[in-house]
């Protein structure tokens, strides 16, 4: 069963990976020098003398926030979108830390030519649940924007032309997420790609397109630096947004 694998940074060289960190690198910097601006807006308010209440505040996070309670309960068909989108991030989110710590696990204690521990059982489970991760991030995403466009300001929360950023971005990610694993399934013949059934479909769909293993690398490639330096941006651009 250790077959079933995927290549960390397939079709990526020596070159694109030094590029891919000193963006990641120039994105988090950014994000900082951010919060560090948001931070001298926050120090203009009246200092209460109050004592954060570290326990009540996780508390907080854990019985409103990680459940959505409060957004689900308030507007309900909205609050189950948010939740979708929601959870479909955290599940992205972890999935992407795991895919870092088995890429630098690999670099610092070697493994030989296959992965340390991404493929066998555990590659099933990761591909299924960031399968259906995807999907409710997507759907969530997609529902957002239709609504965004649809109601302009004229809905409660008010809108901002940064939101058609925020959520237009976080959809074009996940979408281009797919596609980008639907070229990997076709560029590595992946065995047995039905269990990523989204990407299965996407390579299916390429594939009507005249793509196979023979043509699909530049597009993969190009695809990839899209993907990835579209999440640098959003990362860069969030202290800036409302969303801090």
């Amino acid at each position: 069963m250790d077959e079933l694998t995927r290549e960390i940074y397939g079709n990526i060289g020596t070159v694109s990976k030094i590029v891919f960190y000193l963006c990641a690198i120039a994105s988090v910097g950014v994000f900082c020098w951010g919060i560090w601006r948001r931070r001298q807006l926050w120090r203009i308010g009246r200092d209460t003398g109050e004592r954060i209440d570290w326990r009540a505040s996780f508390d907080r996070l854990r019985s409103k926030v990680m459940t959505q309670r409060t957004v689900r309960n308030t507007k309900r068909k909205a609050g189950k979108y948010h939740a979708w989108l929601f959870y479909g991030f955290i599940v992205l989110f972890i999935g992407t830390c795991l895919i870092a710590v088995e890429e630098w696990g690999h670099r610092l204690f070697g493994g030989g030519e296959g992965n340390l521990f991404h493929k066998g059982l555990y590659f099933v489970i990761y591909e299924i649940l960031l399968e259906f991760g995807g999907l409710l991030f997507v759907v969530g995403c997609a529902w957002f924007l239709v609504r965004l466009l649809r109601k302009g300001g004229g809905d409660t929360v008010g809108y901002r032309k940064e939101d058609l950023w925020l959520i237009g971005s976080l959809l074009v990610i996940g979408v281009s997420g797919f596609v980008l694993e639907g070229f990997r399934i076709i560029r590595e013949a992946t065995p047995h790609p039905e269990i990523s059934f989204v990407g299965w479909g996407c390579s299916l769909v390429l594939g009507v397109f005249g793509l196979d293993q023979e043509n699909v690398s530049m597009p993969h490639f190009l695809t990839w630096w899209g993907h990835s330096l579209l999440v640098f941006a959003f990362i860069a651009s969030l202290p800036f947004t409302r969303l801090m």
